[in-house]
């Protein structure tokens, strides 16, 4: 507000990190990368305020996007990078906010055991006023069913669902409580919350149509409990086959190609930064 934009760079570096950013809520990850690549090649290697603020836009979709690739290293790289950004300018990193992403990107690449760890950390952590309601909840709900702690996750999911009116949040809430459910046993209940959602499939539906993991892991788990062993076991099958599909799709050549751009173009700007900072010097 007090001074004009010293060029049209900063313009056009955020006009391509915010679309970056709304696509990486709708899992086009192809081209929120491609968007982001071209954003950070956009700004210059000059230490001002701008090319900070520009620079934590990218990094924070850069994080983002790295969070639903699966890829806790590169997430943990480009918090380090938004740390020290932060601190140039007196600001410090979201700890709430970036534990929950690294719950998300364990979650991702399937490793429960490292997000269960995160997740309890989180539910000791000071929860900040501007974060969204229920979403850090039904993340740490969906870890504690894959590994077993089904009341737990019964009870986040509830509180999320009783936080948030965000449809996609409870969306996956009722996903999480229903697992839960399922898991303790607590079939008609599960089944009550599924009928009200409109889940109901036929078991034909179940090993062949249906495509929502988190459906077809709720049936698995009420089969067992009803000593349906064989029928469970084609029901977690199917969702192997699902999560297959899914982690293939995310791995995909051309998108690794455009994440190695990606690092390789950030790391050519740490190497400008720092060779800048120490002619400041």
């Amino acid at each position: 507000q007090t001074q004009p934009y010293q060029s049209d760079w900063y313009i056009e570096s955020i006009a391509e990190s915010l679309p970056a950013f709304t696509l990486v809520l709708r899992n086009d990850t192809v081209l929120a990368a491609q968007h982001l690549e071209d954003a950070m090649n956009l700004i210059p290697t000059e230490l001002s305020d701008w090319a900070t603020g520009a620079r934590l836009l990218a990094s924070e979709v850069a994080m983002a996007l790295h969070g639903l690739q699966g890829n806790p290293a590169f997430m943990l790289d480009a918090a380090r990078l938004q740390r020290e950004a932060r601190a140039e300018v007196g600001e410090t990193i979201n700890r709430y906010e970036l534990m929950t992403n690294f719950i998300y990107a364990f979650n991702r690449v399937r490793d429960f055991g490292s997000a269960a760890r995160v997740a309890e950390l989180l539910l000791v952590e000071p929860r900040p006023d501007d974060m969204i309601a229920g979403l850090s909840e039904v993340y740490v709900a969906q870890t504690f069913v894959e590994v077993g702690r089904y009341e737990e996750a019964r009870q986040l999911a509830e509180t999320a669902l009783a936080t948030s009116n965000h449809p996609q949040i409870r969306r996956r809430a009722h996903y999480a409580l229903i697992l839960g459910l399922s898991g303790l046993g607590l079939e008609a209940e599960a089944r009550t919350i599924i009928e009200e959602q409109g889940w109901v499939n036929s078991r034909e539906e179940l090993l062949n149509e249906v495509r929502a993991e988190a459906i077809i892991h709720a049936e698995a788990l009420m089969a067992m409990h009803r000593g349906e062993a064989d029928y469970a076991l084609d029901l977690m099958k199917r969702r192997t086959d699902l999560i297959i599909g899914r982690v293939q799709g995310a791995n995909s050549s051309d998108m690794t190609a455009l994440l190695s751009n990606l690092e390789n173009t950030r790391g050519r700007q740490l190497e400008r930064d720092a060779e800048l900072a120490r002619e400041a010097e």
